[in-house]
């Protein structure tokens, strides 16, 4: 394998963007390894796919039993995959960022975490976050009255609580600020993607408000030494609409003895899928994305890294659509994205007793929001959103038993948009964080922090957090932790002035909102043997003030909404998740058990009660071949009636199946077939205003030398 750059503890962070790692299920990888390696091992890159969890959604009128065709399949396979054998693990620790901000082994990180590797992604095949994480314990979609556009939630919380980070750099929180939107989920092309952690529960203390919820932190690859590539080109068809295709090329490797340098280009393409009942009014929009990025590093001296980052993107959307109200017009509605991000980083690990280790880095990000609409129809308001980071961090070891992190941070937020009072609305963040992991004894770690916000508007909060991971025995770990943060309404939320349609809804500001504070508590219990792991964990989010979007007019899919303040809502639940390996075949599933209820007991709308998760894969050295069921129920969705609670939808439940086929030892064929059963929200029930993609074919051909 091909060194990895950095020196010291920060080389060690770049040569786990290069591993895979087995499922520990508790805190869990999604990797071809399964359930059958410990948690604290870890693999080379290179050693094979990965293996999702998944959900899954109830069949349609087609392909009502895949199964025996996949069964078939799958014998046939498993016949010339019966002389592989299984890697041996290696014996260095499996180590992951996102939950301590530094390397720490993922069986002791004091979180609730999933690992996808690079080959998890690619066998999903595709670029946005929700679609490779929509498989995931406690990861569902909000959907979005425009163009079947969805965004990501973790156990239940508003999309807007989920912070979406670029190796450890926050994108534009779109979410919160551009109505309807799913633009934080295309950041990252699959090609730069290393592997995905995402960290459910509350992370507030290291990373702010926008933590409330969770963590999805996008690790791109390494920069090696020698020179690699990647490359893939993909074609999809779709029943009824969805077809396109993704063209991507990625170049990696040393100019100098000291310089490393990172080149990816990419092009997809997305045609539109029109409504069943209606082929002149779209269900799934139409996209259709190109973007490039470059990473250059300089090595000055023995543990130091100065970096630049540079990402861009440029993204056109379409839908065909009809006004809800007046001349009910049929029109085109284009919205034109440009996605932007610039950074400088430098990371240093000083060596010595203590281990000192620092980072400092200031980088701007930015998103472009341009819609026109077609036949006279009146276009959406332009948004601009800008923002500026300068953060600082630094790790050393206190004694034997302590490691403390503190860091700074210091964010300037802004939002351009002429319904805004002067066409423009700014905030400035400053925050200071405090660490400490004490190595209570060879089984018992505790892990305390605080984090201090000031907010240009609300002034200043404080946000504790306590964990604890004890080591029961060689295969079993309980882990728990209790946190508390809170989140200002967004620049748009908290202004009166502010009204403005937002797709086929308008959306109305409130100046006497109050911040939304959340107090959670987790505790779960880890088995992790030979070839058998389990987990089990409680969660509670009880959330004050939670900011929600009430219907005051109009219809759920076409209505005024304006945001106000939920005296209280508690959502809380179960999360279970169960994973074997026998040799080439694999089994992981998870169940997730939500309660999201208003201080009145109403259910919260848009989450669901239960979601399930199944997948099965056969690996060898012909291939693999795999299937992945999803399903979702007990989801209530906005009244038709205004005024009255969240109705009940009929369940839904996906099937997906994938392959793969070596051509050569630097070239592989993937087969896919998402939504194989063809089903259709639409005929669910009427209550839902956003749609899935219909069934499609993929082939994939991708290279890697």
């Amino acid at each position: 394998m091909a060194r990895c750059s950095g020196r010291g503890a920060w080389k060690s962070l770049n040569c786990f963007k290069q591993s895979h790692t087995g499922l520990g299920v508790l805190t869990q990888v999604k990797g071809p390894e399964g359930a059958g390696q410990n948690l604290n091992q870890v693999k080379a890159e290179g050693e094979g796919p990965a293996q999702p969890a998944a959900m899954h959604r109830q069949p349609g009128n087609d392909m009502r039993h895949p199964l025996p065709l996949v069964i078939a399949l799958t014998g046939a396979f498993a016949a010339q995959a019966q002389t592989a054998t299984s890697l041996p693990p290696s014996a260095l620790p499996q180590v992951v960022v996102s939950a301590t901000r530094h390397a720490i082994a993922l069986a002791d990180a004091p979180a609730a975490i999933t690992v996808l590797n690079a080959e998890a992604v690619a066998e999903r095949g595709s670029d946005n976050l929700l679609a490779l994480l929509r498989t995931e314990p406690s990861v569902s979609s909000f959907g979005r009255p425009i163009g079947g556009r969805k965004a990501l939630s973790l156990r239940g919380m508003d999309p807007r609580h989920t912070l979406i980070l670029v190796d450890g750099q926050r994108i534009n929180a779109s979410d919160g600020l551009v109505g309807s939107s799913d633009f934080q989920l295309d950041w990252t092309g699959a090609v730069d993607i290393a592997r995905v952690e995402v960290v459910r529960g509350p992370m507030s203390v290291l990373y702010g408000a926008e933590a409330l919820g969770g963590v999805v932190n996008v690790i791109t690859q390494p920069l090696p030494e020698a020179w690699e590539g990647r490359a893939l080109l993909e074609g999809r068809e779709g029943e009824g609409g969805g077809s396109g295709h993704r063209a991507a090329v990625a170049l990696r490797g040393g100019l100098a003895q000291d310089w490393r340098v990172g080149l990816s280009v990419s092009d997809g393409r997305r045609e539109a899928t029109p409504t069943q009942a209606d082929p002149r009014i779209t269900a799934v929009e139409g996209r259709h994305a190109k973007e490039a990025a470059l990473r250059l590093s300089w090595l000055p001296a023995l543990g130091h890294e100065l970096t630049l980052d540079a990402r861009h993107s440029d993204e056109d959307r379409w839908l065909d659509a009809r006004e809800r109200s007046g001349l009910r017009r049929y029109h085109q509605s284009l919205h034109d994205l440009s996605r932007r991000q610039l950074g400088l980083g430098w990371t240093a690990n000083w060596e010595g007793e203590r281990g000192l280790e620092t980072l400092l880095r200031a980088y701007r990000s930015g998103l472009d929001v341009h819609n026109q609409k077609t036949n006279g129809v009146a276009s959406l308001r332009p948004n601009t959103l800008r923002d500026g980071v300068v953060e600082g961090q630094a790790g050393w070891r206190v004694g034997a038993s302590h490691r403390v992190t503190t860091g700074f941070e210091w964010r300037d937020e802004q939002l351009d948009n002429a319904g805004l009072p002067g066409g423009q609305a700014q905030a400035t963040h400053r925050a200071a964080y405090l660490q400490d992991e004490w190595q209570a004894n060879t089984t018992l770690a505790i892990t305390g922090g605080l984090r201090a916000d000031h907010h240009a508007r609300f002034g200043s909060e404080l946000s504790p957090r306590a964990y604890a991971v004890w080591k029961l025995g060689a295969d079993w770990t309980l882990k728990g932790g209790v946190g508390h943060g809170f989140k200002a309404p967004t620049l748009k939320q908290i202004d009166p002035a502010y009204r403005e349609d937002e797709g086929p809804n308008t959306y109305v500001g409130r100046a006497d909102l109050r911040p939304e504070v959340n107090d959670s508590a987790e505790l779960g219990l880890a088995w992790d043997a030979a070839h058998w792991g389990a987990s089990a964990m409680l969660f509670r989010n009880r959330v004050a003030h939670l900011i929600v979007p009430k219907l005051i007019s109009g219809t759920a899919a076409r209505g005024v909404y304006e945001f106000r303040n939920i005296d209280q809502a508690r959502l809380q639940g179960l999360e279970t998740q169960l994973g074997w390996r026998q040799g080439a075949w694999s089994l992981q599933a998870n169940a997730t058990w939500l309660s999201a209820r208003d201080g009145q007991g109403v259910w919260l709308e848009k989450r669901a009660a239960r979601t399930l998760g199944l997948r099965a894969d056969v690996r060898g050295e012909a291939g693999s071949l795999g299937v992945a069921l999803e399903h979702q129920g007990g989801l209530r969705l906005a009244s038709a009636v205004v005024g009255q609670p969240p109705q009940a939808v009929r369940s839904l439940t996906f099937v997906h199946l994938h392959a793969k086929v070596p051509v050569t030892a630097h070239m592989a064929v993937r087969l896919g077939l998402d939504n194989a059963t063809n089903l259709r929200l639409a005929e669910r029930s009427p209550l839902f205003s956003y749609e899935d993609l219909p069934r499609t074919l993929r082939l994939t051909l991708e290279g890697r030398w």
